[in-house]
């Protein structure tokens, strides 16, 4: 492993993954999982259980004990978004060239952003990014009122717009959160060598 490179192993996770997921750390050379962020991702069909967070937490706690950081997506203070594919120039760009803001959701045509041209060029639904950016993600009632705003900025951008396009009912990030606050502070506190 080169010192210079840092790997984010993204783990997509559900009930039997989380009961199986410490087979991983063997697979991974010691030398290598200091360089390794672990970013565990429940999979979006899922609904949350207190078996999942419980398994959760204790994965979490595995693989930090085995030399591995695990970071939570939901807690990002400092980004100013939800995730990654907030970013403006994130895009996921499938088998077939068709482009895509967010790898968590199904590749159906509706949501195609763009299309990889045999040029190297993307032809990009401009309306449709114009409409995925019309409003900020924290602009929503319930946001503007919440003290965790800072921290999580409102839903990601694509819940965001799916919401506005199917006229939805807002959904709060912290509603169905796999992994508390608290718990993401004290493991904060931890490696900072604050506390024990």
């Amino acid at each position: 492993m080169m010192p210079e490179v840092h790997v984010c192993l993204r783990i997509n996770y559900d009930m039997q993954t989380l009961k199986n997921i410490r087979d991983i750390i063997r697979d991974l050379s010691e030398e290598s999982r200091k360089n390794i962020v672990v970013d565990f991702q429940r999979v979006w069909q899922v609904k949350c259980t207190d078996e999942m967070r419980q398994l959760l937490q204790e994965a979490k706690e595995e693989f930090k004990a085995a030399g591995f950081y695990s970071d939570f997506w939901a807690y990002r203070p400092l980004s100013f978004k939800c995730c990654y594919a907030d970013n403006y120039n994130y895009y996921a760009i499938n088998y077939n060239g068709k482009v895509f803001k967010c790898t968590a959701r199904d590749y159906s045509d509706k949501l195609v952003i763009g299309n990889l041209q045999p040029s190297g060029m993307i032809d990009w639904n401009e309306g449709l990014l114009g409409k995925m950016y019309k409003k900020a993600t924290f602009e929503h009632e319930e946001c503007e009122k919440c003290k965790m705003l800072p921290l999580c900025m409102g839903p990601c951008i694509q819940k965001n717009y799916e919401m506005l396009r199917d006229n939805k009912p807002f959904q709060c990030l912290y509603q169905n959160i796999e992994y508390s606050l608290s718990a993401y502070i004290t493991d904060l506190a931890k490696q900072r060598k604050l506390i024990e």
